[in-house]
């Protein structure tokens, strides 16, 4: 009896190590899980501001030619266009907060051990995101490098994204789903890479930036050459300064864009690790996601610079 006795308090204790190993691995994946999420955050922030500065630039390089052309060219209205139509901008947008919401949702699951099913707004969103496929948004897309194939392999990728919010149910681990979506998360990561180009020269939003900004240099120089001797020492200096302003600001519009495009690519490396989530010791993982947090923070601050320009 005593012996039956001992072995079952063995038994009993051991059990609740393994219960206790099991809660700390789980808090562990958690943190894990919702530093990744976090990472996601502001790597889909920056990409939508990468939308967002190429329209800037783009209105600021027309209005400039404009304003050169003016007395020796007939002003054309319908020449006065955005870069990409206000339908492409909007669906990647959507696309990019549908990312955005899956690694938080990811964090909630892990969070939350009563959630079943997602809310209605998610559910809508899932909805959202498969009526994008319906759509004009993708299909006419403005950026010519992109073919048919890569915009067959991304409407579906969203597709599935935006399944997973409609039907996803409490009967998958984490690192299952994890698994599934894995190749759906590349596919969309790498298109919205082909819309920045992974070089200068690529067409993209990269080679755009550079282009009109090269365009708003060369129009404030013309300008001030015609001009240069109406202009006192101050005005002169003035002029001059925001002419090296202009070559700074290419510059670092051109490392911002570059450096948002490799922070898709730590997106896409990070969630092909983020199943060692679970594990005890994850230390690629963990560099990874410090990289990803790291890397987006560092590209935010260069957006930062450009917007208060």
């Amino acid at each position: 009896m005593k012996k039956s006795r001992t072995l079952l308090l063995g038994w009993c204790a051991s059990v609740a190590v393994q219960l206790m190993l099991l809660g700390c691995a789980t808090d562990q994946a958690a943190l894990r899980i919702g530093a990744f999420a976090t990472g996601v955050g502001t790597c889909t922030d920056n990409v939508s501001q990468a939308f967002i500065e190429v329209e800037d630039v783009h209105s600021r390089a027309q209005t400039s030619g404009a304003i050169i052309t003016f007395q020796t060219m007939q002003f054309d209205p319908d020449s006065i266009k955005p870069f990409l139509d206000p339908q492409e901008v909007e669906a990647r947008m959507t696309i990019l907060a549908g990312l955005k919401l899956y690694a938080e949702k990811l964090s909630e699951v892990m969070g939350n051990s009563q959630l079943d099913k997602f809310d209605e707004q998610t559910k809508a969103f899932g909805e959202s995101l498969k009526k994008l496929n319906a759509s004009d948004a993708l299909k006419q897309h403005g950026l010519p490098h992109v073919s048919e194939k890569d915009l067959d392999i991304f409407t579906a990728a969203v597709d599935a994204l935006g399944r997973w919010f409609i039907d996803w149910k409490r009967s998958k681990e984490v690192k299952a789903i994890i698994t599934d979506m894995h190749p759906h998360v590349v596919r969309i990561c790498e298109l919205l890479g082909k819309d920045i180009g992974s070089k200068r020269t690529d067409k993209g939003l990269r080679f755009q930036v550079y282009k009109d900004f090269s365009d708003l240099i060369r129009n404030r120089s013309d300008w001030i050459w015609k001009d240069i001797k109406k202009f006192d020492a101050i005005q002169k200096r003035d002029e001059i300064a925001a002419l090296v302003q202009l070559i700074r600001d290419r510059q670092t519009a051109d490392r911002t864009l570059e450096g948002t495009y490799k922070v898709l690519s730590k997106l896409q490396e990070t969630h092909q690790q983020l199943g060692k989530a679970f594990e005890d010791e994850a230390p690629n993982l963990e560099d990874r996601i410090r990289e990803l947090v790291g890397e987006g923070k560092r590209i935010s601050e260069y957006y930062k610079q450009l917007k208060d320009k």
